[in-house]
């Protein structure tokens, strides 16, 4: 995951680049994401890059802070996922995951 103000393209472009090496590599997708802070919305070559890659991307809204990657990162580090023994959907869900990237037996 990459955080980064909006007006740091270089940053954008190096994702972007880092992405169709990794393609390009043979080694599949980096799957990683893009959070861009500041509301600067990139230039159409760039939006396209992103899709073309299927590189996720959410932007933030400028909310009034000096520093909003900061605030970013700060709210990501303090969140906390939890799992709740009522919430069916998501332990099945986490436990697919599981299942599919992880050798169980190998653990063992």
């Amino acid at each position: 995951l990459v955080v980064t103000h909006s007006s740091r393209m270089d940053i954008v472009e190096e994702v972007i680049a880092n992405h169709e090496a990794s393609l390009l590599r043979g080694e599949g997708s980096l799957q990683g994401g893009l959070i861009l802070t500041g509301g600067q919305i990139p230039p159409p070559s760039i939006i396209q890059g992103l899709r073309d890659l299927e590189i996720p991307c959410l932007m933030v809204p400028n909310g009034g802070e000096r520093n909003p990657s900061f605030e970013v990162l700060t709210k990501i580090s303090e969140f906390t996922s939890k799992l709740n023994v009522d919430d069916g959907d998501r332990l099945e869900e986490a436990i697919s995951h599981m299942t599919a990237h992880m050798d169980i037996d190998a653990m063992l």
